[in-house]
């Protein structure tokens, strides 16, 4: 799986750099020549659909491994291995906790799996259009976000980097009520954000709450 994940870096340098189409073609078949003739990759579901959706990611998808894990996903508890199915374009996510039942295939643990998992989950949600539960996955992330400003390891604030900035681009924000507690959690002010930008001075150490349906982006 490491030529996969080299081929997502490469396809994401691509964006912005000039990377050789051989390069990632090279790469691309090497995948598919390891791959079964019923479409798996070691007959895994969790390798299976890291690869694909490696392959997807880049511009590459592979409707065979799409269509293994389409006919498995139903009978996988695992979040991490779904969200990825789902990002490969096999299934569609369902709410749910996005808590890992191992370590990830790039071997993050614990928080970092965890934070993996919903980053990679939110993507998914938002590409099958639940904007909803994709926007409280973001809010999960947050939470989980370190005091020096990381997810845990370098992939995992990645991939919460990637579900942050594809929530932030996907539309503009809905209305949200939000009321902002001071340090006892009472109400000491109320306000209705509608513009597309809204600046609040907080003042003293405060917490703001989102009593609402709308979906609320703040820094």
């Amino acid at each position: 799986h490491l030529t996969a994940y080299g081929l997502m870096e490469f396809a994401d340098m691509a964006r912005v750099h000039k990377v050789d189409p051989a390069l990632l073609e090279r790469m691309e078949q090497f995948l598919r020549s390891k791959q079964a003739s019923d479409g798996s990759w070691h007959k895994s579901f969790k390798r299976t659909a890291y690869i694909a959706c490696a392959l997807k990611s880049a511009g590459r998808p592979n409707p065979k491994a799409q269509a293994w894990l389409a006919k498995r996903a139903v009978a996988i508890k695992d979040p991490y291995a779904l969200a990825l199915a789902a990002l490969a374009g096999a299934t569609k996510l369902s709410p749910r906790a996005w808590v890992p039942a191992g370590e990830t295939m790039v071997g993050s643990r614990g928080r970092s799996a965890r934070v993996e998992t919903t980053a990679l989950a939110a993507q998914a949600m938002l590409a099958q259009g639940d904007h909803a539960e994709a926007f409280r996955a973001v809010r999960q992330l947050l939470v989980l976000r370190g005091d020096d400003g990381r997810f845990g390891t370098t992939q995992s604030t990645v991939q919460a980097l990637r579900a942050s900035l594809a929530a932030a681009s996907d539309g503009p924000p809905q209305p949200a009520e939000v009321e902002i507690l001071g340090d006892d959690g009472t109400v000491t002010r109320k306000l209705s954000v509608e513009r597309e930008s809204v600046s609040v001075p907080l003042g003293s150490p405060t917490r703001l709450q989102v009593r609402s349906q709308g979906t609320l982006r703040y820094t």
